[in-house]
């Protein structure tokens, strides 16, 4: 277990079992959708701003179970299947999640977790950041003074 309270990119509590990536068959959809969001930029690498941007996710069929990019990918142009985590459980109610994997789970795993739960259809979840769309300003936006993760 670690615990992340406010420190670091994830703020829960994270049970991770440290195991050898998935096979690349499990995965190649996900990782082949990932690595053009990269080349599209809309998952990255701010160098301003010294911080990675942006996740993907696909449920494993009939589940609340999904894999994830691992956290502190986003500056990886060709993510393979060692960028990928499988989060096996979550309890948003005690702050906590289990995974499995050879690294831990995106910073926003708890996030997609809740689509999957409140969408039983939803079978994929892409976090993207576009410039384009924060320009518009036509959604509700997260306040500023509000902390990450």
């Amino acid at each position: 277990m670690t615990n992340y309270p406010d420190e670091g990119y994830i703020k829960f509590e994270i049970y991770w079992e440290k195991i050898r990536p998935f096979p690349v068959a499990v995965l190649q959809q996900l990782i082949d959708c990932r690595n053009q969001m990269f080349r599209e930029k809309l998952i990255g690498f701010d160098p301003e701003e010294k911080v990675g941007y942006g996740n993907i996710s696909n449920r494993i069929a009939g589940t609340n179970s999904f894999f994830i990019s691992a956290t502190q990918t986003g500056h990886i142009p060709e993510a393979d299947k060692k960028h990928f985590v499988k989060v096996t459980e979550t309890h948003p109610e005690k702050n906590q999640l289990k995974c499995e994997g050879p690294a831990k789970p995106s910073s926003e795993s708890m996030t997609h977790a809740a689509i999957y739960s409140a969408l039983p259809g939803c079978n994929a979840v892409i976090h993207v950041h576009h410039s384009g769309l924060w320009s518009m300003k036509h959604f509700p936006i997260t306040s500023e003074s509000i902390r990450y993760g």
